[in-house]
């Protein structure tokens, strides 16, 4: 068996060279900061789509949704 998948992850990440590591991490960083917004968007859309309607309670903006996402 390979060596570097008895490692998992870090026989993986030790693997790489540098520049496919740079390119990883900001992949990740992107994939994880439009997850965030993604996160805020559906909160607003649950949020706009039931509260008013069953508590009676005003709807919130995208920025607002954002900000009490946890």
């Amino acid at each position: 068996m390979d060596q570097s998948r008895e490692r998992g992850f870090e026989g993986w990440w030790e693997d790489r060279s540098t520049p496919e590591k740079v390119v990883a991490v900001i992949g990740f960083v992107i994939l994880g900061i439009g997850l965030m917004f993604l996160f805020g968007l559906v909160v607003m859309a649950l949020w706009n789509w039931l509260m008013p309607e069953i508590f009676g309670l005003k709807r919130l903006t995208y920025w607002q949704a954002w900000e009490c996402s946890p």
